[in-house]
């Protein structure tokens, strides 16, 4: 005897994937993070110059994933440091969080960490900015503390 298959045509209504879309972004995150861990962390072995290390990293952005739609993301001057401002529809006036990226103040960007800062402003309810502070060895220390501050 034949087996009967039936199709299914999704309409507008049902979901085109078999997984919730918070399971969808766990897995799409945890995909970055492994890929971080093994990409990023080989650029940056002593051995690897500071110039190659940020070419290499600004590379890399280009497959950090873009926040959700709901998240507003602008790119802005505070204080006379360019900046990235995340703002979830969640965020309370008031709530704000300072966020400097990692890098060891030689290489790193905001749009290099954009997968974390729109979860940890949503998960706090609060906006967030990600300041682009000026990096040494060109910038020597202080130079990234009063972009900081």
């Amino acid at each position: 005897m034949g087996h009967v298959r039936a199709l299914v045509i999704p309409d507008d209504r049902q979901q085109s994937s078999p997984l919730p879309a918070a399971q969808r972004v766990s897995i799409q995150a945890e995909l970055v993070r492994l890929g971080a861990r093994f990409f990023i962390k080989r650029s940056t072995r002593p051995e690897v110059s500071i110039a190659e290390r940020r070419r290499r990293l600004h590379a890399y952005e280009r497959w950090i994933p873009q926040s959700p739609a709901a998240i507003e993301t602008l790119k802005r001057v505070l204080g006379g440091v360019p900046a990235i401002r995340v703002v979830p529809p969640e965020a309370r006036p008031g709530h704000h969080i300072l966020y400097l990226h990692g890098g060891g103040y030689v290489a790193g960007s905001p749009a290099l960490y954009r997968h974390l800062t729109w979860r940890f402003a949503a998960a706090a309810g609060a906006s967030l900015a990600a300041i682009d502070y000026r990096l040494a060895p060109e910038h020597p220390f202080p130079a990234s503390v009063p972009g900081g501050a």
